[in-house]
């Protein structure tokens, strides 16, 4: 029974070191060598200069797709309205009523021809950025855990799975700083 025991640990033991690919060296990172950091998420979208100025750029955008929108559905609006009030009163021939149809018609294909056109071209825009800020982020935490000699880097947010970090392992401010100074170029020193 000792020896399945010791034979049980050894194996353990030998498993929780690994062999790397080169076979036989053991793993140079142990559980005494790794040291932890993490960035609360939720801090991103208020610090993060990209971040923010690519929302602002995106909000610029939808901001007059729904100006054009409300326009033409206004339009569309007073016209259905109009019609509706005239030909209640029975003050409109058919070709007049035809005539309010046909340009209602028109109203709703440009309608329908904006939300395909610019407002896809608006959604495509706003999951690009996001993708490309998360690419962003994933290289700026790699560089930033090499040059901090930092092995785990984990994203704290509000509702994530992390339930509780010590704080001295917070190190948000500092990256977000060292995201924005790598955007404009790597030139702040450490």
């Amino acid at each position: 029974m000792k020896k399945v025991l010791f034979m049980a640990s050894a194996l353990l033991f030998l498993s929780a070191c690994g062999d790397d690919e080169k076979g036989g060296e053991l793993s140079s990172t142990s559980a005494v060598d790794t040291k932890f950091a993490y960035y609360v998420e939720d801090s991103i979208p208020n610090n993060f200069t990209y971040f923010m100025d690519a929302q602002a750029a995106l909000e610029v955008k939808a901001q007059a797709f729904e100006e054009k929108m409300y326009k033409l559905q206004e339009e569309g609006q007073q016209l259905v309205n109009t019609l509706q009030r005239q030909q209640g009163a029975g003050l409109l021939s058919d070709n007049q009523i035809a005539g309010y149809q046909n340009r209602i018609g028109v109203i709703q294909n440009q309608i329908q021809v904006l939300q395909e056109t610019e407002g896809a071209q608006l959604e495509r825009e706003s999951m690009d950025g996001t993708v490309e800020m998360f690419d962003k982020m994933e290289k700026y935490a790699k560089s930033y855990a090499s040059e901090h000699g930092i092995t785990v880097f984990l994203a704290k947010k509000a509702a994530g799975q992390i339930l509780y970090i010590d704080p001295s392992m917070d190190v948000t401010m500092d990256f977000i700083e060292y995201m924005n100074d790598q955007e404009l170029g790597g030139n702040s020193e450490e």
